[in-house]
């Protein structure tokens, strides 16, 4: 008996084996060992770029270990950022009272005095814009009694905090006027500034009286502490085009001159509820608007500014 015969099958699965091992070394093993060299490549070339900013990825004994004075410098440096950026903010938000020089009553002067002499001297201006608006080809007109603002009648009993407010009022209403008539509308009927009132802002939180299984909690409106935000509130009445009413909301919103419309209603010329001198006065098209608004200013800081610590940070690094 020859050695093939007597050892064919042994031969034969081994045989087997290796192609098996063939096949599995070329259609899988090789191209994985290609694969993982790309992706090798792919790591070192990332690595080189990410060295620059992050030295310790080449070289652990680089790692950036801050000292406690370098982290509280970056703090403060970013604090100062944001407290910028609020400020910014607030002057974009905020109504420019002191744009207007009559708000803040010269010393020597009679508070309660002064704001009647100011008062008329504001509404003979607007008057005198609304006469100039004219010639320019600008519909706006004023009703006789447009200033629903009337001083106290006993100059001797206003103080001067009341006079400022009063007088903030005033250039309020002097400012809504003006850039009613400026865009286009046809006649202002009244102007009243109301009383300031204060709120706080707010943030939402979950409602902790809401369970509903593992559903997502309802969040509510929650106040901050401080109410911090002073409105001047307005209520207007005009009569004007659309497209007059519609600059007229884009004006109110920009910087210098913001002001939150909080409810507005339009009302057609055919409407019962217009008076019928008024409904007579309207050109066809026209609408009848009353808005309430407000403009929004910041309550400033009482408090003293924080006192520096007296403590001064370690130089070691942290950890050491």
């Amino acid at each position: 008996m020859t050695f093939w015969e007597l050892h064919r099958g042994a031969l034969t699965t081994a045989g087997l084996g290796l192609f098996a091992l063939l096949v599995c070394y070329f259609a899988v093993i090789r191209p994985a060992n290609a694969e993982a060299d790309t992706c090798s490549q792919a790591i070192a070339e990332n690595q080189k770029k990410l060295a620059e900013s992050y030295p310790e990825l080449i070289d652990p004994a680089k790692s950036y270990l801050p000292t406690i004075e370098k982290v509280h410098q970056d703090c403060q440096k970013r604090l100062k950022e944001y407290n910028q950026q609020i400020k910014e903010l607030k002057e974009r938000l905020r109504f420019p009272f002191e744009d207007f020089p009559y708000v803040t009553i010269p010393q020597g002067e009679i508070p309660g005095v002064y704001l009647i002499h100011r008062s008329n001297i504001v509404a003979r201006n607007v008057e005198t814009r609304s006469l100039d608006t004219a010639t320019r080809g600008l519909p706006g007109q004023l009703e006789q009694d447009w200033l629903g603002f009337a001083p106290p009648v006993t100059p001797d009993k206003v103080t001067l905090e009341m006079a400022q407010e009063q007088l903030r009022k005033l250039c309020l209403a002097e400012q809504v006027t003006l850039l009613a008539m400026e865009a286009g509308i046809s006649r202002v009927i009244k102007v009243r500034p109301l009383g300031k009132t204060e709120e706080a802002a707010t943030h939402l939180e979950p409602n902790p009286r809401f369970h509903r299984g593992g559903k997502e909690p309802e969040f509510i409106p929650v106040e901050y502490p401080n109410r911090f935000i002073v409105n001047y509130p307005v209520s207007m009445v005009m009569i004007g085009s659309t497209d007059s009413v519609m600059r007229f909301f884009h004006s109110v919103r920009q910087d210098k001159r913001f002001l939150v419309i909080s409810a507005f209603q339009i009302i057609s010329r055919e409407d019962k509820e217009i008076p019928l001198d008024v409904a007579n006065r309207m050109k066809p098209g026209e609408i009848y608007v009353v808005i309430s608004a407000a403009c929004m200013d910041f309550k400033k800081d009482e408090l003293p500014p924080p006192k520096e610590p007296k403590w001064k940070p370690p130089t070691g690094p942290i950890g050491a």
